[in-house]
């Protein structure tokens, strides 16, 4: 479909079959291909879009597909829990493996930094690694997330990444390697922010919505206006910032 025109254009029709996964799929940074999980491999469609241009036959279904933002050569796989580098040649490809991480079986699970020499991968044990390509070896290894995470994606400043998981998403930092703040979402019903050290920022009545742990004879709980009489701790708000959406 070309969405140029006003009301858009029908530019081809391809009838896939039951055994490849429209959802799982990623375009090439010319986006002249667009590659598609299917239960042989990674389906390739190309102009004139009629029919698939060719199946790259792999041992397992990918359940995430990215294509490299600078390479239109390379893509990554997550295949079986395993991260794997896709090198396409005239007629065949190349595997590489990126050892030694599991991954879950969620389509953002890998993302490209802008740049193309890093990828950002989230592990089964919630660990968010960020891959050198170069170096074949983490830059970081993130830690801190609570839930099993699903999806990772960088910030086009190349210095933010964002990792998510069902409770909500932490925003690192990639210039200090440390961690930017947290917004997690209070089931469905509002938002709370938090900053580094503890500060936070709640949409209206967020605060009858959360406690604050901490360790003393045991764990215990309290809720905020608890934490503050109790401890003497004041809230700085003014230190998370929201910036745009």
């Amino acid at each position: 479909w070309n969405p140029d025109r006003k009301s858009g254009e029908k530019i081809a029709e391809c009838r896939l079959g039951d055994y490849v996964w429209p959802q799982i799929r990623t375009w090439s940074p010319d986006n002249g291909t667009l590659a598609l999980s299917s239960a042989r491999g990674i389906t390739l469609l190309r102009s004139p879009w009629n029919k698939p241009d060719r199946t790259i036959v792999r041992p397992h279904a990918a359940t995430t597909l990215a294509w490299s933002p600078t390479d239109a050569l390379t893509l990554a796989s997550v295949e079986n829990g395993k991260a794997y580098l896709i090198h396409l040649t005239t007629d065949d490809h190349t595997a590489t493996e990126i050892p030694g991480i599991v991954l879950p079986a969620s389509p953002g699970a890998l993302a490209w930094s802008p740049d193309g020499k890093e990828l950002a991968l989230a592990t089964r044990d919630r660990k968010v690694i960020v891959w050198n390509l170069e170096k074949s070896k983490p830059t970081f290894i993130l830690t801190g997330h609570t839930r099993d995470l699903n999806a990772v994606a960088y910030l086009a400043d190349n210095k933010t990444l964002i990792s998510g998981s069902k409770g909500g998403i932490r925003f690192w930092d990639l210039e200090k390697a440390s961690l930017r703040g947290t917004l997690l979402n209070l089931s469905n019903t509002g938002w709370l922010a938090i900053g580094p050290e503890g500060d936070y920022r709640c949409s209206d009545g967020g605060e009858g919505r959360f406690g604050i742990k901490f360790r003393e004879d045991g764990l215990q709980e309290l809720r905020p206006e608890g934490f503050r009489i109790t401890f003497g701790w004041k809230n700085r708000p003014e230190m998370v910032q929201l910036v745009g959406q």
